[in-house]
């Protein structure tokens, strides 16, 4: 996590040569902290989850501060939503899920820290997909965390290919406004991309 933002930079410098940078966005998918939501986690994590909540916030904030300090951005934009291990309990809740996630504690403290900011908006959405428009609002960007989509057949990368993909479609149909140009989503820790979605890998 240490190179993770410097490393970052390091990148958005590089297309600086090319173009105008001016904006960041940065998407915050889930699974940060690990529940104990099976037994064996009682005993196997480090840290307990409020320990894990705790230096999630610390890690988040100083990642902030960096790109504050040193990116040379006028707008920096936080989006946030939950993960599957971030919640308290071993059954995961339909109705009443961000109530029942650290990882949305952590979020919404977030927001709090940097309420008032004159860069930094922090974006904590009530439901478990975000929607953001840009380049003008001619490209919408949906973020999610992916674990509402369901395995179907196949192994390993193709397994989870299929299930995105599938996944996209469906959200595509079932709901109008959510045919978004592009999904950003992390759950399956393994970075894939295919035309209009971006699995993105662990940190």
């Amino acid at each position: 996590v240490n190179f993770l933002f410097p490393n970052a930079l390091r990148l958005v410098n590089t297309c600086r040569h090319d173009t105008t940078i001016e904006q960041l966005n940065l998407f915050v998918l889930g699974d940060m902290i690990t529940g104990w939501i099976h037994d064996e986690q009682v005993r196997s994590t480090d840290l307990s989850p409020t320990e894990q909540a705790r230096m999630a916030r610390a890690l988040l904030i100083a990642g902030i501060n960096y790109m504050v300090d040193h990116g040379n951005f006028k707008q920096i934009n936080v989006f946030c939503v939950d993960g599957n291990h971030d919640r308290m309990f071993k059954k995961k809740s339909s109705s009443n899920r961000q109530a029942e996630s650290l990882g949305s504690l952590v979020y919404l403290d977030l927001a709090m820290h940097f309420e008032g900011h004159p860069l930094v908006n922090v974006v904590v959405p009530k439901s478990i997909d975000g929607l953001v428009s840009m380049f003008d609002e001619r490209y919408l960007i949906r973020y999610t965390h992916g674990d509402a989509f369901a395995f179907s057949g196949g192994n390993g990368i193709s397994r989870h290919y299929t299930a995105v993909l599938k996944g996209v479609q469906k959200m595509g149909r079932d709901i109008q406004e959510l045919q978004a140009d592009q999904t950003l989503l992390g759950h399956f820790h393994t970075y894939t991309a295919g035309q209009n979605f971006m699995v993105n890998g662990s940190v």
